[in-house]
């Protein structure tokens, strides 16, 4: 699988704590690789 697959997979799972929503065209998730804690763009 590739790694958005899994992302999916795990936000459906309930196992993906980065995950805010399911929209209509796709999926809300918070940055899991962000350089510094806390922020985000």
């Amino acid at each position: 699988m590739c790694i958005i697959c899994d992302r999916i997979s795990m936000i459906k799972e309930g196992k993906n704590k980065y995950f805010v929503k399911e929209l209509e065209t796709g999926y809300v998730v918070i940055g899991d690789n962000q350089f510094f804690k806390g922020y985000s763009w």
